[in-house]
């Protein structure tokens, strides 16, 4: 029996607000466990990979595990990792359109609404429809 092509994850780069309420909203936790399960793909950049970790270890996360979130964070089957980036981006929401931009980023998925009208910018809420089958 033949096996169907599955389609690529598709990509998304995910605000650090979603990282850090993952812990207590579940809607932020479902975006974590659909990156987890494959579904999505993270683009991270170095930069938000150091935004997360800082907001991981403000919550008191231990260094031990946050070694294990930036394995995963940088992990070739889980993300896009693009360690190059302009690096004169100096607000977050131009981090995150940055990282969007260089790893070919569908959206950009945040708890927060974006300051300007932006196709790219999507609520947590509104994101997770197109995901209704996930458990």
């Amino acid at each position: 029996m033949n096996k169907l092509p599955e389609t690529a994850p598709r990509r998304v780069v995910v605000a650090p607000d979603v990282v850090a309420k993952s812990f207590l909203v579940p809607a932020c936790r479902t975006v974590l466990e659909l990156w987890r399960d494959a579904r999505i793909q993270l683009v991270v950049t170095r930069e938000l990979l150091v935004i997360y970790l800082k907001v991981l270890r403000d919550l008191g996360i231990p260094d031990a595990q946050l070694h294990r979130w930036a394995v995963w964070f940088t992990a070739k089957d889980k993300s896009v990792f693009v360690s190059e980036s302009d690096s004169g981006e100096t607000s977050l929401r131009e981090i995150l359109h940055e990282a969007a931009r260089l790893g070919n980023a569908e959206r950009i998925v945040s708890t927060e609404t974006s300051p300007d009208v932006d196709a790219t910018w999507i609520l947590v809420d509104d994101f997770l429809p197109d995901y209704s089958g996930h458990s």
